[in-house]
Formats: C-alpha cells, structure tokens, sequence
C-alpha cells in the first residue's frame, strides 16, 4: 500500500508547508547632507525585544530576511556612533522605508574633542 492510501485511510491531512520568509528594506541618510551613511546599525523589534539586525551598505541601504508571521507594522531601531540617538519607530512592514539621522555636535580642536 502507497503512502497516499495510507493517509487517506488514516484520515491523516498533511500539514501545508510553511510560508516562505518576507523582506524589508531601508535607507540611512545624513540629515543635513543628504548624503547615504554606510555602517548604520538597523534592528527589528517585536515588543522591544531584538528580532533580526542588518547594517547598511555603502549606499545607506539595508535588505532584512524575517519568518512569517508578517505584521502589518514592524519597530525599527536605528544608530550608529557619532550620530543622535533615534528612538524606534513603527513603520509599514510591506514598502521601503527611509530615515535620516542627524550628526552629533562637536569637532576637534588641536587633536582634541570640543562641544
């Protein structure tokens, strides 16, 4: 007896397979310049706690796989070091998005940091 027969008689459903991965992405930009900003840190959370991370590319962008189920709404968190913290955002999880950080103040004076 076949396999098929056997379900059938059992009265066994298969389970479906599992739904296949989703994407986001996003680009960083420089608030002032415009400009792409490489090295971004972009994490996914889910009621605050880490889901997936990514950093961008030289072209500010980020491309993230995640597991189903797919919400409405994901929490992005961006930073890197030496610009303003951002606090995380919900965004639409089914189109790109994109974000701009802002530097923070200071500059160096004869090898050292001033505000």
């Amino acid at each position: 007896m076949g396999l098929q027969s056997r379900i059938e008689k059992a009265n066994i459903v298969p389970h479906p397979p599992p739904l296949p991965p989703w994407d986001i992405q996003g680009e960083i930009t420089d608030r002032v310049s415009s400009m792409s900003i490489d090295g971004v840190e972009a994490d996914i959370l889910a009621n605050g706690a880490l889901q997936a991370s990514a950093r961008t590319d030289a072209l500010g962008r980020f491309d993230l796989r995640l597991a189903q189920p797919k919400p409405a709404t994901i929490e992005v968190r961006i930073r890197k070091d030496g610009y303003e913290g951002e606090p995380a955002l919900k965004v639409p999880s089914d189109q790109p998005w994109n974000m701009d950080l802002t530097k923070l103040p200071c500059c160096i004076k004869r090898g050292k940091f001033t505000e």
